[in-house]
């Protein structure tokens, strides 16, 4: 078995792989609200998923499941970065200055 050399690296070859990066997000606000509606897109992508499959049965029943699972999944980590964020507030009312 013969090994070939790697080639030689070229930072063209970074360009090629991402031509155009991601708008740079302003803030943690933006970032934030952002999150928000990922996790509502996937919950409208879920539902959709379930009434379609309840409805006219297309789809595949794992699919679904995997929808809905995806969905509760994001929800339940955006409801636990909420109540770190609360707590984090509230320990930040409580120092004295």
């Amino acid at each position: 078995m013969k090994i070939a050399p790697a080639a030689p690296f070229s930072p063209a070859l970074l360009t090629e792989v991402n031509p155009s990066p991601a708008p740079a997000l302003e803030g943690f606000g933006d970032l934030l609200s952002q999150s928000v509606k990922e996790v509502q897109q996937l919950q409208k992508d879920a539902d959709r998923q379930v009434a379609a499959n309840a409805a006219e049965g297309t789809g595949d029943l794992h699919e679904v499941m995997l929808a809905m699972e995806k969905a509760g999944l994001a929800l339940k980590l955006l409801v636990q970065c909420r109540n770190k964020l609360v707590a984090a507030y509230e320990e930040l009312n409580r120092i004295t200055v």
